[in-house]
């Protein structure tokens, strides 16, 4: 499957199905602690390929991964893709983008 583009509004439809998924969310844990989604699993990007397989180590899980503004999460989806990983999302408008067109209650 690869990498598929994930607009704001597709994935709050997730959300809202409650769809099957893993959000990992690659920026800085102080990013992370400012604000996050309630089911987003915190790996910063430069810690992805050190890590992502012990923390997910199902390579047909189909994750979601995101980040600020949607710049980093393409760059930690190409690192997913090159460790064998295949079912990825990349929230292209980032957490931010989300919370503007759709804001958390």
């Amino acid at each position: 499957m690869g990498i598929q583009n994930l607009t704001a509004e597709e994935f709050k439809k997730w959300r809202d199905e409650k769809r099957e998924y893993i959000y990992l969310d690659v920026r800085n844990k102080n990013e992370w602690d400012e604000g996050h989604f309630e089911e987003s699993m915190n790996l910063p990007l430069h810690l992805l390929p050190l890590f992502v397989e012990e923390k997910i180590p199902e390579k047909d899980a189909c994750i979601v991964i995101g980040c600020a503004l949607g710049g980093r999460s393409v760059i930690g989806a190409q690192k997913l893709l090159a460790l064998g990983y295949q079912n990825i999302y990349n929230l292209s408008c980032g957490y931010e983008g989300y919370l503007e067109s759709s804001p958390l209650s």
